[in-house]
């Protein structure tokens, strides 16, 4: 059998292997047994995911093949770029030529934009020493894989880091008048959270990664701005204040 490397992964169909499909009473055709090339669609069109650093995003992917192969055949993925977790990808065949699959990033992959190529091989033997002709068989990739968000807050002349999912261990005092400043790690966006009271937000200068303005509410009042990033919205923590 073909062993899953770094850069090709076995795709272990599911339901029935290509080719171990029903015919009409006419019998199969040719089709992907004959000379002819296999037309490949995948839907989507691109794939694009995100994650947080030492996880692993999900990405679905569709392929239609016309015509289907005639005998069993072994499907094969590569890649061009480091960005698939390592090993087979189970595929299932979910009606007439259209399969399905979950790939899954590789955790290990460094924060950042990774982009390549997949490419579908259709085998007609478990070596791959020949394989059928296709069109279409290829699908660009992109995975972004960002840190946990950490934000700067500073109201008046003090100073605290927050970090995703954690957030601080207590609410932040604040005094009337005083300003407040968020700077975050990531592009976020920035909202109104939890309160009690008539307790509110009022920004003055918002950015993609950054928050200014001040606060009102009367004491034993408080207020939380949530914090989230603008590509993984559950990469988000929430600051309170405390209005003295």
């Amino acid at each position: 059998m073909r062993l899953p490397t770094r850069g090709a992964a076995l795709l272990m169909v599911t339901g029935l292997l290509l080719g171990e499909v029903g015919c009409g009473g006419g019998g199969c055709g040719g089709g992907g047994g004959g000379g002819g090339a296999i037309q490949v669609t995948f839907t989507p069109a691109s794939l694009a995911a995100a994650a947080l650093t030492g996880s692993s995003a999900s990405i679905p992917l569709t392929a239609t093949i016309n015509p289907e192969p005639t005998t069993v055949a072994y499907p094969v993925i590569e890649e061009d770029a480091p960005i698939l977790t390592p090993g087979p990808i189970v595929v299932s065949r979910v009606s007439p030529g259209v399969y399905q699959a979950t790939l899954g990033s590789d955790p290990a992959l460094s924060v950042g934009d990774h982009r390549g190529t997949l490419r579908l091989r259709i085998c007609k033997d478990s070596q791959c020493a020949s394989e059928y002709a296709l069109i279409g068989a290829t699908v660009p990739i992109a995975v972004t894989i960002e840190p946990h968000l950490l934000a700067t807050v500073t109201v008046g002349s003090s100073t605290a880091t927050v970090l995703a999912p954690y957030g601080l261990g207590s609410d932040l005092p604040y005094s009337s008048g005083q300003g407040v400043s968020i700077v975050t790690n990531v592009p976020a966006t920035f909202a109104r959270g939890s309160s009690m009271g008539g307790a509110d937000i009022e920004p003055t200068t918002v950015t993609s990664t950054s928050w200014a303005g001040t606060l009102s509410g009367t004491s034993t009042e408080w207020v939380g701005i949530m914090i989230s990033s603008a590509r993984i919205p559950m990469n988000a923590v929430q600051v309170l204040f405390d209005i003295q």
